[in-house]
């Protein structure tokens, strides 16, 4: 489960304004991924305190609950936790593992591998960023487009000429960007970079003797065959999502061997 934190200067708290379960198929690195909206209402609760205080799913946006747990120590549970504990019970999956990252990790990250280049299919505008001095392009493209941190994160939380669902559409682009430009090889070269990137700013439950494995299970991925489920209108009502729909909507997705049962399911463009 990879989260985007907004935590950040000047910001209270922490909503996980991007949600998304990506899985892995160790022998053949095939990808798939499945996006969940911010906005997404009733989310349901995974069995516990969560669940017993609200039976019918949470009553806030899902971006909400891990400010909601953080502040409310009498469940006695991980703030992080509770979100992969209720995205598996939304998605009908079991989720082994969380990585989350703020706004300043998430700059200090596309910094240390060297920048992302994202081809776009339109001119996209941008917003200040979130140290209130860095000055970015008022827009950029169409086409390709060589982005430091600074200016992907832009990229990734602009949504002031279109919606969160665009906004939704321009983080997976700029993963995908990111994981086909990246090879196991550049992650071992960059490591002590990444390392320093992400200290303070990213946090995970991926045991460290897993790490090597991970970087193997990298190298067999073919991100132009990813598959990608997006969670968004017409395919869902968040306001009322029929959980019985988005668990077979993902069942689908996980499995390499279905053709795709709905238009949201595939690679982004950007």
């Amino acid at each position: 489960m990879l989260l985007g934190g907004d935590a950040g200067p000047n910001r209270v708290g922490l909503r996980t304004d991007t949600m998304i379960v990506v899985s892995v198929d160790r022998q053949t690195g095939d990808l798939a991924s499945v996006s969940v909206p911010r906005n997404l209402m009733e989310l349901p609760m995974p069995a516990g305190p969560l669940r017993d205080r609200f039976p019918h799913g949470f009553t806030d946006l899902a971006n909400a609950l891990y400010t909601y747990v953080s502040i409310h120590p009498e469940l006695g549970l991980d703030p992080a936790q509770a979100i992969k504990g209720a995205l598996a019970e939304l998605l009908g999956i079991p989720i082994d593992n969380y990585v989350i990252v703020d706004l300043i990790g998430f700059m200090k990250i596309i910094d240390a591998l060297g920048g992302v280049t994202v081809n776009l299919s339109s001119n996209v505008h941008l917003v200040p960023n979130v140290d209130g001095k860095t000055k970015e392009a008022p827009s950029v493209g169409p086409g390709p487009v060589a982005m430091n941190g600074a200016m992907a994160l832009s990229f990734v939380r602009t949504r002031e000429q279109d919606s969160d669902y665009s906004r939704m559409k321009r983080q997976r682009c700029l993963l995908a960007a990111v994981a086909a430009e990246t090879s196991p090889a550049d992650l071992a070269v960059n490591y002590l970079s990444l390392a320093s990137a992400v200290e303070g700013a990213f946090r995970s439950d991926i045991p460290r003797e897993q790490l090597a494995d991970l970087v193997r299970v990298f190298g067999l991925v073919n991100v132009a065959m990813a598959r990608t489920l997006v969670l968004v209108p017409p395919v869902i009502k968040p306001a009322h999502p029929d959980i019985a729909r988005i668990r077979a909507l993902v069942a689908n997705t996980l499995d390499a061997a279905a053709p795709p049962a709905d238009p949201a399911i595939g690679a982004p463009t950007c």
